[in-house]
């Protein structure tokens, strides 16, 4: 799968300015539904048990920062959710992103692992992987968490929440992203495997 650098870039702006219209009919094209896209979302947005964890570790490991260092990415503190988490790091300025972290429950759902991997050979279609590369260059611009959801084509899953956590420095800017990954059957139950 070779990914559309310029629909990351298009989708990248469209991000920014929360417009998703094009995107959504990008993926309506493709027989899915969404994406959605929250910035600094609330807690109370967040459905996924797993992912409000990962949201309020997050907030308290920044403190008064914008955002935690790089250091508050423990895997103890994050156990209850570690199985459902990636952890990437930009490469060459956001170019890619390699994921550091695959979790356990994401490679049973989806069937493949990804640690060591960069996203851009994500075995997901064309435009899951653009929407993501787009979605994580934004990060790196807003610095803030984002909560987005969407309904793939896929059958392992029925519906898909991501929360994206940025850890870094104000002046080292984001140096990883912590994502929380709940999949859902079509009950709207979380699927464990």
């Amino acid at each position: 799968m070779s990914v559309e650098w310029e629909t990351v870039s298009l989708w990248q702006d469209a991000i920014l300015r929360d417009r998703l219209d094009d995107i959504r009919a990008s993926f309506v094209e493709s027989g899915a539904v969404g994406p959605d896209a929250s910035w600094a979302p609330e807690r109370e947005a967040v459905r996924g048990r797993e992912n409000k964890i990962l949201l309020e570790y997050w907030h308290e490991s920044r403190g008064d920062q914008a955002m935690p260092p790089i250091s508050a990415v423990d895997p103890v503190r994050i156990q209850p959710a570690l199985g459902r988490v990636a952890v990437l790091e930009a490469v060459e300025g956001g170019r890619d992103f390699r994921y550091r972290l695959f979790g356990t429950v994401m490679t049973a759902v989806s069937g493949f692992d990804m640690t060591g991997k960069l996203l851009s050979t994500h075995p997901s279609s064309a435009y899951i992987v653009n929407f993501n590369m787009a979605l994580y260059r934004a990060i790196l611009i807003k610095r803030v968490p984002v909560l987005s959801s969407y309904k793939p084509v896929a059958r392992y899953a029925a519906f898909w929440e991501r929360l994206m956590l940025p850890f870094g420095t104000e002046v080292d800017g984001v140096i990883r992203i912590v994502t929380g990954n709940i999949a859902f059957d079509r009950d709207g139950r979380e699927l464990q495997s």
